[in-house]
């Protein structure tokens, strides 16, 4: 039987290279092999559990997520783009939902509103100081 050597850096960059180069349906075999050759593999059911449900998202959502858009646009001046990255969301997106061309679905709708809500907080804060 053979003795398992060290790892070393190398090899981390080699087994960081295979999960980055694999493809969605081959990732388990990866990450088992990568075990059984002695690396530390993190289980994703344990990154998962500590999501938090939101419950059921508000039938009404959309059409304030659209109002809190177009005001929010309006108040401060910000462009699609900038609105986008403080929401995560491409400047099309954006503008999708704001001129109607795209339906919010309610989930993401609720989203919206707690960003835009969190980022006029952080914005009216930083105009007091």
């Amino acid at each position: 039987m053979l003795t398992q050597r060290c790892l070393t850096i190398d090899d981390y960059f080699k087994a960081a290279s295979l999960v980055a180069g694999c493809r969605n349906d081959r990732l388990s075999y990866v990450l088992y092999y990568l075990e059984q050759g002695g690396m530390s593999v993190p289980k994703a059911f344990e990154l998962t559990a500590k999501c938090e449900t939101l419950g059921v998202p508000d039938p009404n959502a959309p059409v304030m997520a659209r109002e809190c858009l177009v005001n929010f646009k309006a108040k401060y001046g910000m462009t699609y783009e900038k609105i986008g990255k403080i929401l995560g969301l491409t400047r099309q997106h954006v503008y999708m939902y704001i001129n109607e061309k795209r339906k919010l679905l309610p989930a993401r709708a609720e989203m919206i509103i707690q960003r835009l809500a969190d980022a006029e907080a952080q914005l009216e804060e930083q105009a007091k100081v």
